[in-house]
């Protein structure tokens, strides 16, 4: 379940029933019109257009809205293989949002530089995985150079200098950063020399673009995924096994939050953040119960 802030109301996309609800003063709206798929994966939003919207729709691809949600239509020019549609995530560009990128379960990245109509195989240089373990868990453009991009993958950490167009592992065991789940990662919009990856492993930290990596804990936990805040920097969100932590002074110290299921002693596995950018003391987090296989639900901080 992903989350997003669109003129002060929060999209929810579901995996349990297929569609997209917005939630407006406590109530849920069906909003998955056009939409096919076996789940919704991915949401991004145009930050130049508000009205326009991608979703990727797990085995059926990337679709678009033009008009906020209300009617959607497929875009997969080039996403020709069911593999290419096996879509884990997208991400756009915020200097060009034109530019989308989208990774999918077999280690593939497609790239669109015309807002979706057309897609290209962009990965040279990206290193499959086992059968199953070939995942594109996160893509992330650097904010002021569109063309450094980052993916942290199954197989390791890539980044690429020319906008996808090929890719160089930064993250091994070499430099400081084990290859091993990469679930996510995370620019420094202030200082984007300044990276954080999540992994299976802990969190890591970057201070030269990836050339070299260092452990900052919390030591012994499995993260899912990475966030800052979009109005303080220092401020670091990670969901792990074991709940939601938080970092104040750029991953030296961490936090567990009070986060925790109603079962005493039992903490959710938390999936996804969201902070919403107009009023980011609110904070969306996609929860995952162990007790309960198969259960997701959203919770608001």
């Amino acid at each position: 379940m992903l989350g997003l802030i669109l003129m002060g109301i929060l999209l929810v996309n579901s995996i349990c029933n297929q569609c997209f609800v917005e939630a407006a003063s406590g109530n849920w709206i069906d909003k998955s019109k056009g939409l096919s798929g076996k789940y919704a994966s991915s949401i991004v939003i145009n930050p130049a257009n508000n009205q326009i919207l991608y979703v990727a729709m797990y085995e059926k691809g990337v679709f678009k809205t033009t008009n906020a949600a209300q009617t959607w239509y497929a875009i997969n020019n080039g996403l020709n293989t069911p593999e290419s549609k096996q879509i884990i995530f997208l991400t756009i560009c915020s200097s060009n949002p034109e530019i989308l990128h989208v990774g999918t379960n077999k280690a593939e990245i497609y790239k669109s530089i015309d807002g979706g109509k057309s897609w290209i195989l962009s990965n040279q240089g990206i290193k499959p995985g086992t059968a199953f373990y070939t995942q594109v868990f996160s893509i992330n453009i650097d904010p002021t150079n569109s063309s450094i991009i980052y993916a942290a993958t199954s197989t390791g950490i890539y980044k690429s200098t020319n906008g996808g167009n090929s890719w160089n592992r930064i993250g091994s065991n070499k430099t400081g950063l084990s290859n091993s789940f990469n679930k996510g990662i995370a620019i420094d919009y202030k200082n984007p020399v300044v990276l954080y990856a999540a992994s299976q492993k802990g969190v890591f930290k970057s201070t030269n673009q990836g050339k070299s990596w260092f452990a900052i804990g919390p030591e012994g936990e499995y993260v899912h995924f990475i966030t800052i805040h979009p109005v303080n920097h220092n401020i670091i969100y990670i969901g792990t096994s074991k709940g939601l932590f938080k970092s104040s002074d750029s991953g030296e110290d961490w936090v567990k939050t009070g986060l925790k299921s109603k079962t005493s002693g039992i903490f959710p596995s938390v999936k996804s953040i969201v902070i919403n950018p107009e009023a980011p003391q609110v904070i969306y987090v996609d929860l995952y119960l162990l007790r309960k296989p198969g259960c997701k639900m959203l919770y608001q901080v």
